[in-house]
């Protein structure tokens, strides 16, 4: 597969995602070997940023696949069985990989503590100050509630900023009625935004014990 960075985007980091590919499998970028995925159902990446050509100029991916013997318990053919993403992002990012994680850890009869976790990355070679802002809005679409939170990522490293935020009134997550909110992470620096995520979540809790197995809100 042949692809080209424009020049807008060429201090971007570069991420090169497979969702699946069935299996052990090899990847080359412009003849450099990115590394070997044994396994055909589990997601992977690579930050190919050290290996792209300049701007404006081809790279090429190379994808071998070895899908040798019975090797599943159900059939899925052979190959990239699923999405491939090439990502582009500023060197302060969300972590592409499980870089947002939401629980509902209290929930009361008019209220619900709901707590993000965002993994931030700086891949630059500087401190960088950044602040975090989390909007979570109700199955309707309405804002009900807003955080935002301030930190610093070292060079080279990854920095977890948890933020608990209490929504008044929630709508319960459940099977018959199952509601979904919103949350929409946007990491800005100097305030600018450099990255933003949104992803979808239920407001439930969970319960296992051994008198009543397993209880959904109670």
């Amino acid at each position: 597969k042949k692809f080209t960075i424009r020049e807008e985007d060429r201090d971007k980091i570069a991420y090169l995602q497979f969702e699946a590919v069935c299996m052990r499998t090899d990847m080359w970028l412009n003849g450099k070997h990115l590394g070997f995925h044994p396994y055909g159902y589990t997601p992977f990446y690579y930050d190919i940023t050290p290996h792209l050509n300049p701007p404006g100029e081809p790279n090429i991916v190379a994808v071998r696949v070895k899908n040798e013997g019975m090797n599943s318990r159900w059939y899925t053919g052979s190959g990239i069985i699923r999405h491939v993403w090439l990502t582009l992002v500023d060197p302060v990012h969300i972590d592409v990989s499980g870089g947002l994680y939401i629980t509902t850890p209290v929930i009361a009869d008019n209220y619900a503590e709901v707590k993000v976790i965002t993994n931030i990355v700086n891949s630059g070679n500087t401190d960088v100050s950044f602040t975090l802002d989390t909007e979570l809005s109700d199955p309707s679409g309405r804002v009900a509630a807003t955080i935002i939170s301030r930190s610093t990522v070292i060079a080279g490293q990854t920095q977890p900023v948890s933020q608990e935020i209490t929504v008044e009134m929630p709508s319960l997550w459940s099977i018959g009625k199952p509601d979904l909110y919103q949350a929409k992470v946007t990491v800005l620096v100097n305030d600018g935004t450099v990255d933003s995520l949104s992803t979808h979540f239920g407001i439930r809790s969970i319960k296992i014990d051994a008198q009543n197995g397993f209880t959904l809100n109670g």
